[in-house]
């Protein structure tokens, strides 16, 4: 699939989430499905492009759906790449999470009245340090899917509370590596899962 069908894909799912409840199963996992079969695109597009994806996810202006595509893409990483991940030791699996915490972009904002559904304390960082841990358990060597998906991930945008751009937060030299050691050696983190 070429990149701008990609996004066509994309804004369609957007446009359908006005009309459609975000806890809405058959919805959700349709949109998840098409994460799955479609991930390389984002891989294979350009930095133009990827900084359209981003941007397509990111803007929000009241009532705009997009905001919930940031949200799903979270829930994607949480709930289908990083329990797949842990039950079957795929590293396509890892590359799928990434590729949403990428795309997401520390865009999800997970204290609107929207998530209040879910129990989401923390925010992405904590998911690639899980993701980066339960491949090291599945005899994945994670070091290269990370350097590969923070090279073409976001290199200015910050999280809502400062921090670092993700290209950065995805390094595991960081705060990321001192999440990693801590989920290795207390196995897991306070107030998340």
């Amino acid at each position: 699939m070429n990149t701008q069908t990609y996004l066509d894909g994309l804004k369609e799912y957007a446009n359908r989430f006005y009309w459609r409840r975000i806890k809405e199963s058959p919805f959700r996992n349709e949109f998840f499905d098409y994460l799955d079969l479609n991930h390389d695109a984002y891989i294979r597009a350009t930095h133009e492009e990827r900084t359209e994806i981003r941007k397509l996810i990111r803007h929000r202006r009241l009532l705009f759906p997009q905001r919930y595509m940031a949200h799903l893409l979270f829930i994607y990483a949480r709930e289908r790449a990083l329990e797949k991940l842990r039950s079957t030791g795929d590293e396509v699996w890892l590359l799928r999470g990434l590729i949403a915490v990428s795309m997401e972009n520390f865009s999800s904002r997970r204290y609107e009245d929207a998530y209040k559904a879910y129990s989401l304390n923390g925010d992405s960082s904590l998911i690639l340090a899980e993701l980066y841990v339960i491949a090291e358990k599945s005899g994945i060597k994670p070091d290269q899917r990370f350097k590969e998906i923070a090279r073409i991930s976001d290199d200015k945008q910050k999280g809502r509370f400062g921090g670092s751009p993700m290209n950065l937060t995805m390094s595991v030299d960081g705060t990321l590596g001192r999440l990693i050691i801590e989920r290795r050696d207390k196995g897991y983190f306070v107030g998340l899962w």
